[in-house]
């Protein structure tokens, strides 16, 4: 029994590294990738209420296409926000945002992690890559 737990441990290890590996290769053009970590110990509602303030703001991104991206990927977080209550144990990391996949074409990603370890950290944080740091 206790070998099939640290196996179920290992591989939940294994996958949490590989997403960090995919998420790394991920690439965005201009701040319209957003990651946010929040730790256990943060309201859901408090980041809510900031993704709202946030979506307010990107009305002055002067470029329009970014513009729409980045409020495309905060309202697709708020939306998955919904389903939690209180962040889990170790807390939650989200990255979101418009992938480039090459000429014209782009694709909306949303990815949720748990970490296996607490997050002691909160972050929001728009870019051109995923801030991956403080999961490493």
């Amino acid at each position: 029994m206790e070998q099939a737990a640290e196996m179920s441990d290992a591989r939940r290890r294994y996958e949490f590294k590989k997403t960090l590996e995919k998420l790394q290769a991920k690439q965005g053009s201009g701040t319209e990738l957003i990651s946010l970590y929040i730790p256990p110990d943060k309201q859901i509602y408090d980041v809510t209420s900031q993704l709202r303030d946030e979506f307010g703001q990107c009305a002055n991104i002067k470029s329009k296409q970014t513009r729409t991206n980045v409020q495309s990927a905060i309202s697709s977080i708020l939306s998955r926000l919904k389903y939690y209550k209180n962040p889990p144990e170790n807390g939650i990391a989200v990255f979101c945002g418009t992938i480039q996949l090459g000429g014209d074409r782009s694709d909306l990603e949303c990815t949720i992690i748990e970490p296996p370890e607490p997050l002691n950290l909160y972050l929001y944080r728009c870019s051109s890559n995923f801030e991956l740091e403080p999961l490493k």
